[in-house]
Formats: structure tokens, C-alpha cells, sequence
């Protein structure tokens, strides 16, 4: 199973239907007066605590849940939002009805009625029965008797995927001081290729008087020799001072796509260069590196060589990590997920879905066939399944491993990841009002706990 390490991650900035989408994704059903607890819709198994099979809730047919109610020898319950219930039993299958409100979940099947005392904790649905309780509705990341991992007391790595290239650390030097480029407006100077500038226009054509319709802006930017306006108007802003008013004159050619009834037309535009953007990239000099490193490292550090050094270290860092993980995923069967983490995850893949095909220059229908995928739902559940079962692996390690971390330190933890992604820009509780509840929680499973759990195994690592 293989898996594309942190293109999960790689904009993490920037995770799924699951089998249960066709449920879960189901308009909710209303809520009846004065219950607090979260709506009962998805697959449930009713015996789950009960029995020790592992039951896969990746499913997506009826056929796939009868034959898993009688390979696993349980009783799944399918709750949709019309308040109807369908009942997959030990290969059985039974329609009926379900009601729920003030701690009592009740289900009719062949007139045959049930009632359950229940309750929500973290996120499950608990029901009782006597004395006993148990778990009708998904489990946590936690419960690791859904996923296994072959033997990873050594894990040999080929010496090819945990080098780092003299070229790698200075890309990623380059990478980093784009990233500190500034912008600045200034309405002085002149115009030449390649420049961003704001103008001013109002056109009107031969023989009129008036403005034509859709020829006049306030304020528009534009990159001189980008081609987005007809390349003969680019080309007489070019070497004008920053500031000066001049009338264009051009005539639409006839590929001109904008309006056919002003192909072969001559108009005038009055056109005043407002300002010029000048995007600054920083010289990588031992001042800027003190300066960067003050405000985004735990430490500061003096000389471009410190700092390529400590890029080098980062970037070796994160391969051999890559590939510790990657050994794990090939070693990994995962035979169950957590329905609502799912649920959250696919809202998360969708929501990185558009900034993650920008990223890589893409509109979103394109970047989903580049990755080739045959729809947009296809690629979502991929990557819901992908951030899934990446979390599980991470934490499969930790219990294994009995690594313990502490409130404080995740939170200190944070603070560090916060300040060197934005610096003083930026404040911890304002990241977590930015990236909300899923945000944190994929920064916790894949960032924080990823980093604890691959460090344990280093010791683990022999390269050939």
C-alpha cells in the first residue's frame, strides 16, 4: 500500500466519503426539540463491542454490508435522514424505522420494537443495555485493533532515497527567501517589461464621443508582456513614466475575443499609469540570516554556512523520515477507520482541494486528471483515505512504542511550527481560528505525532 508522503502535508496550509459517504453526506435529518446530542446518521454495527471480528466500514453497496454482516457474524444498522432504518443481519436484510430523543434511541423492524438508553462520548454513540454499554457507532484512532503493521523492529533503507543533494538544500534556500520576498507600490520611475502596474483607461472609439461599453476602469493591474490585454496597448505602456497620462491608440485585431463587434475598430485610450509594484527578493547574506533566523528559528543563527547547514539537516530530517514511513506503509493493513474522522477528513480534502491545485499551478479539474483520477470524488476519497490511514500508522508506532507527550509540550510544539511558518505575523491562537478544529487536529496526527513517532525508530534504520 503504497503511499505519496505529504503531498498530504504539502500544502498543509493548503481530508472523504469513506464507504459510509452515501450516508453520511445525506441531507440531516431535523433534529427533534430539545436533544443535544449529534445526529444519529451513518452505518452503525450494534454488537461491535461484543465481537472481535474486524468489521471494514469502507463500504459502499448492499451487497458489500450483507456480505460483511455474515462473514463477520454482526448486525449493521444503516440510519438515513428520512428517519427509515435498514438492517443488515449475519446476511439478512430487514427495512423498518428509528426514532431518537431525550437518551432513547428506538428501532422498528417487522414490528418488532427495540429501545436503547444512549449517549454521545467523544464523539461515539454509546448504548446501554443493563449494565453493560456498547460502542453502536464508529471508534477512535486510539483503538488500534484496525490496523497492523509487519514486523518493524529493523527497517533497511536503500542509501538512493535518504540522500540529500547539494542542489535539494539550495533549492529549498531559494524556496525559503521567495518566500520572504516583499511588495512594495510605488508611483515613481519608469515602465518596462515584466512589471505589474495599476492604470487607469477610459476608450472610446473612432468617430464617437462617449465611452464605449466595458472600454473605462478605475483601476486595473496589469503585467506588462503577460499578453492579457491586446499586445499593442502592453507595448505602448512600456518605457512611460510612472504617473504620466497618454492616449493608445489601437486597433482590435481580428482574433480579438472580448467583444466581436469591435473587431477592425480603432479606439482611444486615455490611459494614466497609477503605480508600479516592485516585488523584492532577499540576497541570502549572514545579516538577513540572523534576521530571519531571530524571528522564525529556536535559535539564531550568524553565517550563510550555519544556515546551510541547518537547511541541510532539515532537509535530511524529513527524507529519512519520508522513508521510515513509507517502509511502515508498505508493511500496514488497515482494516477499519474511524467513520467520523473520515467524515472530516473528506471536508478537509475538499476544502485543500482548490489552494493545492494552485499550488502546483493547476485549475482543479485539471490537477485531478493530472493525478489521475477520473473524477473529483475519486480524488477525495483517495486523499481522505491517504490522511486516514497516515494518522493510524502514526499512531499504531506511538502505542506500540509507549510514547507519552504532554499537553504542554504539543503546545509548545505548536508555537514553534506557528513561528516558523509566519514569525511575529502571526499569533498561536490566531493559527488555530484560521485552520479551525480539522486544522489542528491534522497538524496533531500528521505533524506533531508524525515527528515523535519516526524519530523513535531512527535507531531502528540500517542503510545500504
Amino acid at each position: 500500500m503504497k503511499k505519496k508522503l505529504f503531498t498530504v502535508l504539502a500544502a498543509f496550509v493548503l481530508v472523504l466519503t469513506m464507504g459510509c459517504a452515501c450516508v453520511m453526506g445525506a441531507e440531516e435529518a431535523e433534529t427533534p426539540a430539545g436533544e443535544t446530542a449529534q445526529e444519529i446518521l451513518g452505518f452503525y454495527i450494534l454488537n461491535y463491542a461484543q465481537n472481535e471480528a474486524q468489521v471494514n466500514l469502507n463500504i459502499i453497496s448492499e451487497s458489500d454490508l450483507t456480505a460483511v454482516s455474515e462473514q463477520a457474524d454482526t448486525t449493521i444498522y444503516q440510519f438515513c435522514a428520512d428517519g427509515s432504518a435498514v438492517v443488515y443481519d449475519r446476511g439478512e436484510v430487514r427495512s423498518g424505522t428509528y426514532e431518537y430523543g431525550d437518551g432513547i434511541l428506538t428501532i422498528s423492524i417487522n414490528n418488532e420494537t427495540a429501545a436503547y438508553d444512549y449517549e454521545f462520548i467523544d464523539g461515539l454513540l454509546i448504548i446501554r443495555s443493563g449494565e453493560e454499554s456498547s460502542i453502536l457507532y464508529g471508534f477512535s484512532l486510539e483503538d488500534m485493533n484496525y490496523i497492523s503493521i509487519e514486523d518493524y523492529s529493523t527497517i533497511e533503507l536503500d542509501q538512493e532515497y535518504v540522500t540529500v543533494s547539494d542542489e535539494t538544500v539550495e533549492s529549498y534556500i531559494r524556496s525559503i527567501l521567495r518566500g520572504q520576498t516583499v511588495s512594495e507600490e510605488v508611483t515613481e520611475g519608469i515602465t518596462q517589461t515584466g512589471d505589474i502596474i495599476s492604470i487607469a483607461f477610459e476608450g472610446i472609439l473612432e468617430g464617437e464621443t462617449e465611452p464605449f461599453e466595458g472600454g473605462s476602469a478605475d483601476s486595473l493591474t496589469l503585467q506588462l508582456g503577460s499578453g492579457a490585454l491586446i499586445a499593442d496597448y502592453e507595448e505602448q505602456l512600456t518605457g512611460k513614466e510612472i504617473g504620466s497620462t497618454l492616449d493608445v491608440v489601437i486597433t482590435f485585431p481580428e482574433d480579438y475575443s472580448g467583444n466581436a463587434d469591435l473587431i477592425g475598430k480603432t479606439a482611444t485610450f486615455t490611459t494614466t499609469i497609477l503605480s508600479k509594484t516592485v516585488v523584492t527578493t532577499p540576497e541570502l547574506t549572514d545579516e538577513w540570516v540572523k534576521t530571519f533566523t531571530r524571528e522564525y528559528l529556536p535559535e539564531e543563527l550568524s553565517t550563510v554556512e550555519e544556515f546551510r547547514t541547518y537547511c541541510r539537516g532539515f532537509q535530511e530530517k524529513n527524507v529519512l523520515h519520508a522513508a521510515i514511513f513509507n517502509a511502515l506503509t508498505e508493511r500496514a493493513e488497515v482494516t477499519g477507520y474511524n467513520g467520523d474522522i473520515a467524515q472530516m477528513l473528506l471536508n478537509y480534502a475538499a476544502a485543500n482541494l482548490s489552494s493545492t491545485a494552485g499550488y502546483y499551478g493547476y485549475d482543479v479539474a485539471s490537477y485531478v486528471s493530472q493525478m489521475g483520477y477520473e473524477s473529483t470524488d475519486a480524488y477525495l476519497q483517495a486523499e481522505a483515505s491517504s490522511y486516514i490511514t497516515s494518522s493510524m500508522i502514526v499512531n499504531k508506532v506511538l502505542v506500540d512504542q509507549g510514547i507519552h507527550y504532554t499537553q504542554e509540550e504539543l503546545e509548545h510544539a505548536l508555537a514553534e511550527y506557528v513561528r516558523s511558518g509566519f514569525g511575529d505575523k502571526m499569533t498561536v491562537e490566531e493559527y488555530k481560528q484560521q485552520v479551525g478544529d480539522i486544522g489542528i487536529w491534522a497538524y496533531t496526527n500528521m505533524v506533531f505525532k508524525y515527528d515523535l513517532a519516526m524519530k523513535a525508530l531512527e535507531d531502528r534504520v540500517t542503510i545500504s
